[in-house]
């Protein structure tokens, strides 16, 4: 290791130090309801679209779909409006905006599976039912799928990004267990450009808690309980996706070779590695984090083979900049921000359970402060912000 990155690592500790008095989440569970149950809120209504899989390709999985749609109703409020649309051939409007959530889950009881799957297509279209005719603001899409795109006339890359849209929509799925690679990492960008999040649950069981934490973030401003990080729309803590995880084992870092990159400074994605697993070790969210991202990693052990006790992380730099020192010393902006995508994947079955995206900045310095501290500072802003989304994920 250079003197440089030396340094640089020797920063990193000691920011690493100053935040290691974060508190740990206790772990929680709660069964979903059968019935969603209406209840009054003081969280910014939303109006959501559901969309799900409704292809001959997801005959088999029909009760799986329709309960994680139960799940993901039981988790939103009187206030908020839902309207439900079919993806056989095309899209298909089955059920327009209501806030009767039994309206909504009869609806999903009644859908025709049969034809290809429309994905895109109903995707586009249900983005501008949202920005013409919601009623909210707050909007989202959240799509219950099964298998890959056969039948829609636009790709993955024209659906526009919610930064560039008048008014955002973000993109969450819920797959069904054993969906396939080249699907979920479609489903991965997609949700990574829209500010949503995608889930790949290894289980039935955990399809429905994939549903709940859907739930949880369309309820921005909902009170929260002050040990499990979330609320349930009864009022009780819920099961989350992670929470049956004992072991973690950290891969290596790397970067992603776009034009949002090419200002990161060459090997100082092991700076972030490091950190990263110094914070994961202090947080103790896990009965042991291995660092495996280097090749003098200690070995991974054999124990937890079994699905539901071993996870892997892998983590991607996938944006960077390093800003501007004249900027930030005239309170002009310049920060330095950098985004890091996650992905978390059962290592029994190598099926994602959870992916999403942090973003970590850095401003604040003497005359500005170098590109250095500022790169450091924001390494550790992003680290905590992974932390913290794991904390509220177990």
């Amino acid at each position: 290791m250079s003197l440089s990155q030396s340094r640089k690592l020797f920063v990193a500790v000691l920011f690493a130090a100053l935040y290691s008095n974060a508190a740990v989440a206790q772990d929680t569970a709660d069964a979903p309801a059968e019935e969603p149950a209406a209840r009054a809120s003081a969280h910014e209504a939303a109006s959501v679209a559901i969309v799900v899989d409704t292809s001959r390709t997801a005959r088999k999985r029909a009760g799986e779909l329709r309960k994680s749609v139960a799940a993901l109703i039981t988790n939103l409020t009187a206030e908020d409006e839902f309207c439900v649309y079919s993806t056989s051939d095309k899209p298909v409007l089955v059920q327009d905006f209501t806030g009767d959530a039994s309206v909504v889950l009869n609806a999903s009881k009644r859908l025709r599976r049969d034809g290809r799957f429309a994905l895109f297509d109903t995707i586009a279209v249900a983005a501008d039912h949202l920005r013409n005719d919601a009623a909210n603001e707050n909007i989202a899409i959240v799509v219950f799928v099964a298998g890959m795109d056969s039948a829609s006339k636009i790709s993955p890359a024209t659906l526009e990004p919610s930064s560039r849209a008048k008014q955002p929509v973000a993109l969450y799925f819920v797959a069904t267990p054993g969906s396939d690679v080249a699907l979920q990492e479609t489903l991965q960008q997609l949700a990574f450009r829209t500010r949503g999040a995608a889930y790949f649950p290894p289980t039935a069981k955990q399809m429905i808690e994939a549903s709940n934490a859907v739930g949880r973030q369309l309820r921005p401003g909902d009170p929260v309980d002050a040990s499990s990080g979330a609320t349930s729309r009864r009022g009780a803590k819920s099961k989350k996706p992670i929470a049956t995880y004992k072991l973690l084992v950290v891969r290596s870092i790397p970067v992603v070779n776009s034009n949002e990159t090419t200002e990161f400074p060459g090997g100082d994605n092991l700076l972030l590695h490091r950190v990263l697993v110094s914070r994961l070790q202090k947080a103790k969210l896990f009965s042991e984090v291995i660092d495996a991202g280097s090749t003098n990693a200690q070995t991974v052990p054999a124990t937890g083979s079994e699905p539901g006790e071993k996870l892997e992380l892998l983590a991607t730099i996938v944006g960077y900049r390093r800003g501007n020192r004249l900027r930030r010393q005239f309170t002009f902006g310049g920060a330095a921000r950098i985004k890091v995508q996650v992905i978390l994947r059962d290592a029994a079955t190598a099926e994602p359970v959870l992916a999403f995206t942090e973003e970590g900045s850095a401003s604040a310095g003497l005359f500005g402060g170098s590109n250095e501290q500022m790169q450091t500072r924001a390494i550790m802003t992003v680290v905590n912000k992974i932390i913290s989304r794991l904390r509220e994920s177990r």
